[in-house]
């Protein structure tokens, strides 16, 4: 990480609105060059590379729309793919379908079983899967089975059968740097499994990045000349070391990594090592969208955690808890979006019962 003094200028000297490119949703800058990018040079920039990884915090609107914007940047200068972590590659039928107009949008999301496979509302993805239909575009699910990350999350690649091995990609446990950004993103909570525990999640978190690197490369090798812009959880592609590096390897050629962030400490930004561009990103919210009220989950490995707390401070929700029962059930049955009073969470190696006291809003 280091201070970028070209973007701190540009961000600390007029407030960020008087600042946005009318064509764009928020500051996009450059870091190898320190530049500004505005709204016709941006799709020329990231036409240079044939992948461009663009991150996401599942729930937040704007960084959506900045998916968005760069996929219409590519598709401006030809043709372009979606590869999406939010599918499974298995799903590709009912995408197809969806694609040809054989489903509609309700039709399609009952096929794929949307509210389980991915559980996030849908209203903030439709803008581009319409964008995509509507235009012609190629969309696909790079993501493994649910149920094959499981088992690795429970038992260890070590302890799949045979028939369940040949189903893995090729999968490096040693890329430098990976292991201690995921240890780091989990902070203290993996070390009450110990380290065998540790050793399970990471394996079925590396998993996941080279399963998607190997969806995005199949892409690439059975349409030549189509770029492809790949969307996933920005813990996948931040920092390269996840499905970026794994894309590089399998096609011998540099991917693009575009971060969308609000910049909430200007003193501490991403770099060339971590991105090729940042998204200074506003507020955004879709004029259809109800934000969730309550709580979503999201499991990592074997363990569950609080992907966006909502309005739940009643509960006195920590980052860094993990889910032991959500009203007295299992996390895995918790079933997307919903408002609980009682939750059992592991914090720093002990058990605590959260109890909500008083309003969710």
């Amino acid at each position: 990480m280091r201070t970028i003094v070209g973007l701190l200028g540009l961000l600390l000297c007029t407030p960020v609105a008087a600042q946005q490119d009318p064509g764009l949703s928020g500051v996009w800058q450059d870091l190898h060059t320190g530049g500004r990018l505005s709204f016709t040079a941006l799709p020329s920039r990231l036409a240079q590379a044939r992948v461009v990884c663009v991150g996401e915090s599942h729930p937040d609107a704007a960084h959506h729309r900045v998916q968005l914007e760069v996929v219409k940047a590519l598709h401006s200068e030809g043709p372009v793919g979606i590869g999406l972590e939010m599918l499974w590659r298995e799903q590709q039928p009912h995408v197809d379908r969806y694609l040809a107009g054989e489903l509609d949008e309700a039709a399609f999301l009952q096929a794929v079983d949307w509210s389980n496979t991915w559980g996030y509302p849908w209203e903030l993805y439709a803008p581009l899967f319409r964008y995509a239909k509507q235009h012609g575009l190629a969309i696909f699910g790079l993501n493994a089975p649910r149920e094959l990350v499981r088992q690795v999350g429970r038992q260890g690649i070590e302890g799949l059968s045979l028939a369940e091995r040949l189903k893995l990609p090729v999968i490096d446990l040693a890329v430098p740097g990976h292991r201690e950004l995921f240890e780091r993103n989990l902070g203290g909570a993996h070390g009450a499994h110990g380290g065998e525990g540790f050793e399970r999640m990471y394996q079925a978190m590396t998993l996941w990045d080279e399963y998607m690197a190997e969806s995005a490369a199949r892409f690439c090798r059975t349409t030549p000349g189509t770029r492809l812009v790949v969307l996933a959880g920005s813990g996948h592609i931040g920092g390269r070391h996840g499905i970026p590096l794994r894309i590089e390897r399998r096609l011998g050629e540099p991917v693009t990594v575009v971060l969308p962030q609000a910049l909430d400490n200007p003193e501490d930004l991403p770099d060339t090592s971590e991105a090729d561009v940042l998204v200074h990103t506003r507020p955004f919210e879709l004029a259809d969208q109800q934000a969730p009220q309550g709580l979503v989950v999201r499991e990592q490995g074997e363990l569950w955690f609080v992907e966006h707390p909502g309005n739940l401070t009643a509960l006195g929700l920590l980052e860094d808890d993990v889910l032991v029962r959500i009203e007295g059930r299992a996390p895995a049955a918790w079933a997307g979006v919903g408002v609980p009073r009682n939750l059992e969470v592991l914090r720093a190696g002990r058990r605590r019962l959260l109890q909500a006291t008083g309003s969710y809003r």
